[in-house]
């Protein structure tokens, strides 16, 4: 499947948010939260590319394969990395 690289990218990104989640810094889990997800999406992009340019035959640009697999998903996928530490900064506070 096409989409099989952005499971690769999880596991490739997973040691990264361990370390964020240890860290006492909000600021560095945002951003490395966020590198994160630029790692999964580049991961799942050039997947996808390969996937399609040369097993499937089907020819697609770079940029038609960022509108199939990135665009769609980036703003919630931002939006839930925000979401989700402060959250997280709520939960600690709370204890």
């Amino acid at each position: 499947m096409p989409s099989f690289g952005f499971i690769i990218g999880f596991l490739v990104s997973a040691p990264i948010i361990g370390i964020a989640s240890k860290s006492n810094k909000f600021y560095l889990k945002y951003i490395l939260s966020m590198v994160v997800l630029l790692i999964i999406n580049v991961c799942g992009v050039s997947y996808m590319y390969i996937i399609f340019n040369y097993y499937k035959g089907v020819n697609k640009d770079l940029l038609n394969i960022l509108q199939i697999g990135v665009l769609p998903f980036i703003i919630k996928d931002i939006f839930t990395v925000i979401l989700s530490w402060k959250f997280i900064l709520e939960l600690k506070n709370e204890h």
